[in-house]
């Protein structure tokens, strides 16, 4: 039986080359991420949200964006 979808180096690449399915697992962890943290945002100021966001959720969304 022939795969019809390879995962290499986190990127999820279809044999149609449609990167729908890449972006919509990247965008699903994303989010469970942030509500995650959102459960703890009464407790944060803004630099803290801030530092939270740019180190753990932008790698993610960023990481093979250019593919």
């Amino acid at each position: 039986m022939k795969n019809k979808e390879e995962k290499d180096l986190g990127v999820i690449i279809q044999e149609s080359l449609n990167p729908e399915k890449h972006i919509s697992k990247i965008f699903g962890l994303s989010y469970k991420m942030l509500t995650n943290i959102r459960v703890a945002f009464p407790f944060m100021d803004k630099d803290m949200m801030k530092k939270i966001i740019t180190s753990m959720i932008s790698p993610k969304l960023e990481h093979a964006a250019v593919v």
